[in-house]
């Protein structure tokens, strides 16, 4: 089955974190790498979308990180024959970047959402000494994009995309194709949002119980019904055949762990 051969693509793409120190460290080495850098998370979500586009496909498995988010795509790394390592949600994982000490002074650009809710993720940044130097909503066209970036292009930027799946992925890598300086291009999801406040996060006990997305679904049903119960259901269906008849045995990746 195709998506055997996709799962195991991106067991294989994925970083594998596993203490908070080595995330710090994957931090400093987006910084210094010295050219445009893709980061994107592989949630379940992003599985089904990447099967179902293979643009999106491409797009997810030529990012220059690719990181684990959530319980989903833990279950299929071990049912791949793979440490887990820790959870790298961009929840969690973005405020760290925007906060790390590498940034520096470096220009943030966001992209994504609406103009009412990037204003508010703007002034929130900028009160927490971020310099946010530009912001456009979510529903443009490319062109529109790359003639904003492109005047910052030689300041090494920061660029935060929020626009939801495959839209972000997609741009995410023509940006890094205009881009001769050391941009941090990520693939951000709902941060944006999330920094606006527009998006409530789940109490830690619930994140920390793996139920972030029943939290979510209870205060968006209408918006989430599908992206929840159908993908992930198909998702789930997957990876329990995947478990069975698609993986490998062993994992040379993880002969140490297993």
């Amino acid at each position: 089955m195709r998506v055997f051969d996709l799962f195991k693509v991106i067991i294989n793409k994925i970083t594998i974190v596993n203490s908070d120190s080595e995330a710090n460290a994957l931090i400093c080495e987006m910084f210094i790498e010295g050219r445009p850098i893709v980061l994107s998370f592989a949630n379940y979500f992003a599985c089904m979308k990447s099967f179902q586009n293979n643009n999106m496909e491409d797009a997810l498995i030529n990012s220059d990180y690719l990181l684990r988010d959530g319980i989903g795509v833990e279950k299929l790394l071990l049912w791949g024959n793979v440490n887990p390592g820790i959870n790298m949600n961009g929840t969690d994982l973005i405020p760290k970047i925007l906060d790390h000490k590498l940034m520096l002074n470096r220009p943030i650009i966001l992209l994504g959402t609406t103009e009412e809710r990037l204003f508010l993720a703007k002034e929130k940044l900028i009160s927490t000494g971020k310099m946010v130097v530009e912001t456009i909503d979510g529903f443009q066209n490319e062109q529109v994009y790359i003639n904003a970036i492109d005047k910052y292009k030689e300041l090494s930027p920061v660029i935060l995309l929020g626009m939801g799946m495959p839209k972000q992925e997609l741009l995410s890598r023509i940006i890094k194709l205009k881009m001769p300086s050391t941009a941090l291009i990520i693939n951000g999801g709902a941060i944006i949002d999330r920094y606006s406040g527009s998006i409530a996060e789940a109490p830690s006990v619930i994140r920390k119980a793996n139920l972030e997305w029943l939290f979510r679904f209870f205060r968006e049903p209408k918006r989430l019904f599908s992206r929840i119960f159908i993908y992930g259901s198909k998702f789930i269906v997957f990876a329990l055949l995947f478990k069975f008849f698609g993986s490998e045995r062993k994992d040379e990746r993880n002969t140490e762990t297993f």
